[in-house]
């Protein structure tokens, strides 16, 4: 489930840019914390976007690798950094899936730019896998794999449902499940 913060710690993150500000490397954590924290867990998927777009426009070359812009700490050309590549990696994965506090949360911050599609073989607590699809910004369908044989809570626009998965059983839900 989207994260519930105290409306004066996400007042206070925003005067301080803790959404959208990066300076460079002194301020590097601001980068993996603005993509992967708080915004997809608070469930602002068009914030999340946003710095998922500014990370590529702005921190970004052309093949894709971020980098910590000439100056910094001396260097004469740009430097390659893995940060910003885990970050983005981590925040796509965090508006489509997360999974806090033993539930998996489906779709929790998807942004409006992604109105359909498809995500297989992301990883949620608990030992399980999840494939799903959403289409018009709905779920259409969910698999979730069970690695380890558990319980699971899954959530999805506000409403849960709970399964019991064996080692190597799937459990398969559409939007149905949650809005019967």
């Amino acid at each position: 489930m989207a994260t519930a913060w105290p409306n004066g710690k996400v007042t206070g993150l925003r005067a301080r840019g803790g959404f959208t500000v990066d300076i460079e490397w002194k301020d590097g954590k601001v980068t993996n914390y603005r993509i992967t924290s708080p915004t997809p867990r608070l469930g602002d998927g068009a914030q999340a976007y946003q710095n998922l777009l500014n990370l590529v426009k702005e921190d970004s070359d052309a093949n894709l690798m971020t980098f910590s812009r000439s100056g910094v700490a001396g260097a004469a050309e740009n430097i390659f950094v893995i940060d910003g590549n885990m970050a983005g990696a981590a925040g796509i994965a965090e508006m489509l899936l997360q999974s806090y506090s033993g539930e998996i949360e489906l779709l929790p911050a998807l942004p409006s730019a992604w109105p359909s599609g498809k995500v297989t073989g992301l990883r949620a607590r608990g030992g399980f896998m999840v494939d799903m699809t959403w289409k018009d910004h709905e779920l259409t369908s969910a698999t979730l794999l069970g690695r380890s044989g558990a319980s699971c809570r899954v959530r999805y626009g506000g409403k849960t449902i709970t399964g019991t998965l064996k080692p190597g059983n799937t459990l398969r839900i559409d939007r149905k499940a949650f809005f019967p």
